[in-house]
């Protein structure tokens, strides 16, 4: 990412438009990303039906791009939020037998809830706690979970940095963050050797961070989920994998765009989750993953 490829809108607001993912080629029509949304269609079913044969529940949850939650920040810059890709994936599976109530929709719940608070950090791609609580509690309703209601007002600190945009800009442009410490019953008890590495800075790689917590509270949910997913659950501000960790007795998350079948065989999750950044769609991704230790 570059300083070009980063928006600035109104009001302090960034947006990421261009990177290798060209968030602003896919926000019009486009035959290419028919084809790139047909083929993740089938490795969504793919997974449905392996998860189903294992006695899982299985849910595809896509992160919502910034510009089309946003739209009306974005000043001289006009798009079309019906062409998210997100929204086009939708509209592709609302009539599907086996995946219309395995997909978890964040778009109009994001859309409903813009103008209550901030649901992104501004100089950031990311979410802040509102909008990952928004994720949270779909995830709950759908997954049929008692969500934990006391996320806002756990500790916290703020800072005034530069977001993954902000900090593309010359000069930086800063915004006062809060990042929320979430976690209190839920206990990590597994890291692989490149969550280490990255949490302590010493590498930029994240594709195959895994974690494993537990959670032995009397109110914690009894099942098992499995998380495969992205930045949008390992934020730092505000995590969606300690909020999970702190509401299922066990829960398991690799970063990956890809699900490891044969760690899911020996885990034997519950619920499985496959969150994905939506400007992703853009790259089809086959099931093809083994998890370092």
């Amino acid at each position: 990412m570059s300083e070009h490829d980063v928006h600035t809108g109104t009001n302090g607001w960034l947006f990421l438009v261009g990177g290798s993912n060209k968030v602003l080629v896919h926000s019009r029509r486009s035959v290419e990303i028919d084809i790139q949304l047909q083929a993740w269609q089938k490795i969504f079913t793919q997974r449905y039906l392996a998860a189903k044969q294992a006695n899982c529940r299985y849910f595809t949850m896509i992160a919502p791009e910034k510009i089309y939650i946003y739209d009306d920040q974005l000043g001289e810059l006009a798009i079309d939020p019906k062409f998210s890709l997100s929204q086009r994936l939708h509209r592709n599976l609302l009539f599907h037998p086996l995946l219309r109530r395995s997909y978890i929709r964040l778009y109009s719940h994001f859309r409903a809830n813009r103008t209550k608070s901030d649901l992104y950090q501004r100089t950031d791609t990311h979410w802040t706690l509102a909008g990952c609580t928004i994720a949270y509690r779909e995830i709950c309703r759908s997954c049929r979970a008692k969500p934990v209601n006391d996320f806002h007002r756990r500790a916290f600190r703020e800072e005034v940095s530069a977001g993954d945009l902000g900090s593309k800009l010359n000069p930086e442009r800063s915004e006062r963050r809060t990042f929320y410490d979430l976690q209190s019953d839920s206990t990590r008890t597994h890291a692989n050797s490149l969550a280490l590495l990255f949490e302590s800075q010493q590498t930029s790689s994240h594709r195959g961070i895994h974690h494993v917590y537990r959670n032995q509270s009397t109110d914690a949910d009894p099942r098992t989920l499995m998380l495969v997913g992205d930045s949008y659950a390992h934020f730092s501000a505000a995590s969606l994998i300690i909020m999970l960790a702190e509401t299922f007795r066990e829960v398991h998350f690799i970063w990956s765009p890809a699900v490891d079948w044969e760690y899911f065989k020996k885990v034997k999750p519950n619920i499985l989750i496959c969150e994905m950044a939506e400007r992703f769609l853009c790259q089809v991704t086959a099931d093809c993953f083994t998890v370092e230790p």
